[in-house]
């Protein structure tokens, strides 16, 4: 190909890259590319953003909800502190520091006197004083680990003699003292030798107190 053929192709093509309407083709066809390159580098990392700021409010408003309902639960728990000031004290008393067990076997004597009826024995259960472990047995492996103040039971056994009513009233006695106390085990037994109060029977039962194990030590 010689000069003059070469240069008129060169001038062809010159005109046509001149032309409007092939000028706007290419700037269309680079902003497309633009476009893509933008989708690809830049559209993407932000929508990762945006997924993880999505995430970041939703665990927040799950916090907001625990902190209100926990700010409600202690607003009640306020409320009912001022509401049950005065009462707090019979708590204090029916389930205490100390288990005053010479308290409370003087109280069983006293209403047993008071409805009439003969005191046979009186027993108590096992009573932590002293230390975290309460053995339940024998068997020295058998313990139960008791935290400063849980509520432990105290059990006490007892053994009497009287009339029926009178024996029922006495057992509604020990329920209306100050202490909790519950009734686990009732046994009535008619007297084999003959006693000087007619119609008098024999009872045997089990009931339980409670107190705040460890508190007194402290």
């Amino acid at each position: 190909m010689n000069d003059s053929t070469y240069k008129q192709s060169f001038e062809k093509v010159r005109r046509l890259y001149q032309q409007p309407v092939l000028t706007a083709s290419i700037e269309v066809i680079l902003s497309v590319f633009a476009v893509a390159f933008m989708v690809a580098f830049a559209i993407k990392p932000t929508a990762v953003i945006v997924v993880g700021l999505q995430k970041k409010i939703v665990d927040q408003a799950l916090v907001n909800q625990k902190l209100t309902t926990k700010i409600t639960a202690l607003s009640q728990a306020q409320k009912n502190l001022t509401d049950y000031a005065d009462k707090i004290v019979f708590y204090s008393r029916a389930v205490p520091d100390n288990p005053d067990l010479e308290g409370v076997a003087q109280r069983i004597e006293i209403m047993a006197q008071e409805n009439g009826i003969r005191l046979e024995s009186l027993q108590f259960g096992a009573v932590p004083m002293l230390g975290d472990r309460v053995v339940l047995g024998l068997n020295n492996n058998s313990e139960k680990v008791i935290k400063s103040g849980e509520i432990y039971p105290i059990t006490i056994s007892f053994s009497i003699t009287g009339k029926l009513e009178n024996i029922l009233m006495f057992i509604k006695s020990m329920e209306r003292i100050d202490r909790i106390v519950i009734v686990r085990e009732i046994y009535l037994q008619k007297q084999e030798v003959k006693d000087k109060t007619q119609g008098s029977v024999r009872a045997s039962g089990k009931t339980e107190i409670f107190y705040k194990f460890g508190q007194s030590q402290k």
